[in-house]
């Protein structure tokens, strides 16, 4: 095949968001700039395509008040974020990148997400200073590689993509 018709590999960004400190979007950003810019590769950042999403639900006229309120529409909401989320990590991404702190262990999201991803034989490369051995048995059957830290997982995302270009 040549190396230019080549599809560029595509990385989906897993993690806690809703329980997260500016809902998950700091190390979304940075990591998935320096994907674009030292790699090239694609970048699926559901904080941002979520806030797409909501922008657009908004501009339909779906009330989102307060989550605890009567009279909302987040299970609406939730849902349509489900079903893209589940969309763009099983249509589209090549690999998943998840970063498994306190926020994504008292959500659901990134669980089904890796477990998904490892369903669909996609790797999962999680960030984490818990070691692999103290994570749930579940999640450690989801996962391809552990890394202790953004930086070794870089070293390794540049090994493994410089090898098969």
């Amino acid at each position: 095949m040549n190396p230019a018709s080549r599809k560029r590999p595509t990385a989906y960004l897993s993690g806690g968001k809703q329980y997260a400190a500016s809902g998950g979007a700091d190390w979304r950003e940075a990591l998935g700039n320096w994907l674009r810019q030292e790699l090239g590769h694609r970048v699926v950042d559901p904080v941002r395509e979520s806030r797409r999403l909501m922008a657009r639900m908004r501009a339909q006229g779906m009330r989102l008040r307060g989550k605890r309120r009567v009279g909302g529409d987040w299970p609406a909401f939730f849902r349509r974020i489900v079903d893209a989320d589940t969309r763009w990590l099983t249509h589209g991404s090549d690999y998943v990148v998840c970063l498994w702190n306190g926020s994504a262990r008292k959500g659901a999201g990134t669980q089904g997400e890796i477990t998904i991803a490892r369903w669909r034989r996609i790797p999962v490369y999680v960030v984490s200073r818990t070691p692999l051995d103290r994570m749930p048995g579940w999640i450690q059957g989801c996962v391809a590689c552990h890394f202790r830290s953004f930086a070794d997982l870089k070293r390794f995302l540049v090994a493994e993509f410089e090898s098969i270009q």
